[in-house]
């Protein structure tokens, strides 16, 4: 009896996890979908880039309710020049990453000594993050690719242990795990989900991209305009990765 209670609370808990969403709130309160966010982004990207700029968009977590998760949005066009010189990647390569002090999916503490001595890649996700959860499988790929090399990956996500752990059970994801890590992480990064952070031997910042695959692979639209951007952005990482470890 106890194994059959145990058995239904799982494929709750699972049913659960497959029905998160994330819905992006505009100014005025009205919700979009991730799908129509991305159209939404796309249509301003065709406008502006004639005009040599970019679409920037900022996210910035709301609330939490059940299986949803609720962002607010901003999309700016900005001189695409000004784009590259506010970017994270320009703000950090080349500076030592912030120290911390988090705890693992086993409540014990971690810091960044983690990766003393080795490179280390961090990615940043939540669990209702679409394109975190689209990139899971390259970013398993590529700590199997570098399996048992001078190399650490470390996840860092905003929830706590318990969320985390239900929701590796329907996606598997094999970095080591650090919970509750939203005051570091966007304090540092900002609250633009995901992020991954390649850290070299040294300690200092050598790479940042966002996400390395489509957000929408069932959107030829998005696929199409997309799809060699993400390309590059993993290929730029394994790169980065073989250049940090060579030295």
């Amino acid at each position: 009896m106890h194994k059959l209670i145990f058995t239904l609370f799982l494929l709750i808990a699972q049913q659960s996890i497959q029905a998160q969403v994330t819905l992006y709130q505009t100014s005025e309160g009205k919700l979009l979908t991730q799908r129509q966010l991305d159209s939404l982004r796309l249509d301003l990207e065709k406008k502006v880039t004639p005009l040599k700029m970019k679409v920037q968009l900022n996210t910035s977590p709301l609330s939490t309710r059940k299986d949803t998760t609720f962002l607010s949005f901003s999309l700016k066009a900005i001189p695409a020049n000004l784009a590259s010189a506010t970017s994270p990647k320009e703000q950090w390569i080349g500076k030592k990453l912030p120290p911390f002090t988090l705890l693992n999916l086993e409540g014990q503490e971690v810091t960044e000594a983690i990766g003393h001595g080795k490179v280390m890649l961090i990615n940043t996700w939540f669990t209702s993050c679409a394109p975190c959860i689209a990139e899971m499988p390259e970013l398993n790929r590529i700590q199997a690719q570098y399996q048992n090399q001078d190399i650490v990956f470390v996840a860092m996500a905003p929830e706590k242990a318990d969320r985390i752990q239900l929701f590796l059970q329907k996606h598997p994801y094999t970095f080591t795990h650090l919970q509750a890590a939203q005051p570091y992480i966007e304090s540092n990064f900002g609250a633009t989900y995901p992020k991954s952070i390649l850290v070299g031997k040294d300690g200092t910042i050598q790479f940042i991209e966002g996400a390395l695959v489509s957000l929408d692979g069932n959107d030829p639209a998005v696929m199409q305009q997309q799809e060699k951007k993400y390309v590059i952005h993993s290929q730029k990482l394994t790169e980065a990765i073989n250049r940090e470890l060579a030295k």
